[in-house]
This record gives C-alpha cells, structure tokens and sequence, in this order.
C-alpha cells in the first residue's frame, strides 16, 4: 500500500518541478497546500482514495485527488514524468540551496547543464557560475 510519506514526497517532487518551468504560482502552491493535508493526515490516505473520498479532505480538489489517486494506482504521476524529461530531478536539490530558486536553478541548466550538486560545486570551483551574467 501507498503510504502518506510517498504520496507527500510525489506532490513536493511536482511541486518543485512545477515552479522550475514556471507554473502558475497558485496552480503549485495547490499542490504544496494539498501535500501538507496529506502529510498531518491521521488515516492513509489511500484508504479515503479507495473510497473516492479525497476531495472531503481541505486544500484537495477534483484535480489535485486525480494526480493521488493515480500515483497510488501505478506509483507515478504523468505531469511529473513529463516534467522530468524536461529537467532532471537532480535540479530540486540545487533549488534547495539558501539563494537558488527554481528561476537560477533552471538558468544554471540551460546555460551549463547543471543537474546535480556535485555538477554545481564543480562549475563553481572553475568559474563557469561566476561567468554567467546576473
């Protein structure tokens, strides 16, 4: 079974995924907001799937029940597999730094192809980074 943390760490991989192309802001803070109810959820939410219940949850609506309903059904979320053949998943780790958002992050890709920490320290240390503008 699907646990809560699995689904939590789905929508937070989307989510991410999301603001590094540039997704409506709200259309992301939605998932961000219906990944929180998921996480202090007491029940397993793929039991209140199973019963087509998501939507009774707060900050989860027809859409948001959709994409959890299919990651618990086949363990994957087709807006985040084609997101991620446009970026790698690596770049979520470098927006993680303090100073990178998703906008620095997809610049670090798209001139450098930075898609990894390790790839980031390295382009640091010989000066690729410091010779972008901006």
């Amino acid at each position: 079974m699907t646990s809560n943390h699995d689904i939590v760490a789905a929508l937070d991989q989307l989510a991410y995924l999301r603001e590094l192309v540039g997704v409506n802001r709200f259309k992301t803070l939605a998932v961000r907001q219906g990944a929180r109810r998921v996480a202090e959820a007491d029940f397993f939410i793929a039991d209140t799937a199973a019963r087509n219940e998501l939507e009774t949850i707060p900050d989860i609506g027809a859409r948001l029940a959709a994409k959890i309903t299919e990651f618990i059904a086949t363990g994957r979320i087709r807006e985040m597999e084609q997101l991620l053949e446009r970026y790698p998943a690596g770049l979520i780790e470098v927006m993680h730094l303090q100073g990178v958002g998703p906008r620095t992050a997809r610049k670090l890709w798209d001139a450098l192809g930075i898609s990894s920490l390790d790839e980031l320290a390295a382009a640091t240390r010989d000066g690729s980074v410091a010779a972008l503008p901006g």
